[in-house]
């Protein structure tokens, strides 16, 4: 049930963009893209798919023609230290590309041209993560799926903590 209630939070997330233009009357198969080495699908932002390595790498491929590796965002920081060990979800802003860790517990930024930015999250007491899942960005305010604390976060788009929307505590999901 938990699951359900994060994965319904990011599909109206998604919904209330996708209600502003039109439904496909149909859905067809349309090509085989082939990605080596790969994990899992993370997500997708624009004409962009990001998959998970498993290595910790996230490769942003492109979903036009030729399923290319464009670029990808490094599971290690230029001094050599962890940013990424089992990504699970990733949200695409105007500027920055969201990483969610469950692993490392943390929100990973990169810049759109794959440059890491920052982090975010942690086992801290305020704004902590806990086996992250999920994440979405809407209105310039990021909401991670904090499935070890039974919560969403929200922070604002550089990373700083803004609150905490219980999820198993409200009488709507008991």
């Amino acid at each position: 049930m938990r699951l359900f209630t994060i994965a319904a939070l990011a599909l109206l997330l998604q919904g209330a963009v996708l209600a502003q233009s039109p439904a496909p009357s149909r859905i067809e198969y349309v090509r085989f893209l082939q990605a080596a080495e790969t994990r899992k699908l993370l997500g997708m932002g624009g004409k962009h798919l990001y998959v998970a390595r498993k290595n910790g790498q996230v490769d942003v491929l492109d979903a036009g023609q030729n399923g290319q590796v464009l670029l990808s965002l490094q599971a290690k920081d230029a001094g050599g230290r962890t940013l990424l060990v089992q990504p699970e979800a990733v949200a695409v802003s105007a500027d920055t590309v969201y990483v969610v860790d469950s692993e490392e517990n943390r929100v990973v930024m990169y810049g759109l041209d794959g440059k890491y930015k920052g982090r975010f999250g942690g086992r801290s007491s305020e704004g902590g993560l806990s086996s992250p899942q999920g994440i979405a960005v809407a209105g310039g305010i990021v909401y991670v799926a904090d499935t070890g604390n039974r919560r969403i976060q929200m922070y604002g788009d550089n990373g700083v903590f803004l609150a905490t929307l219980p999820i198993d505590r409200a009488p709507a999901n008991k």
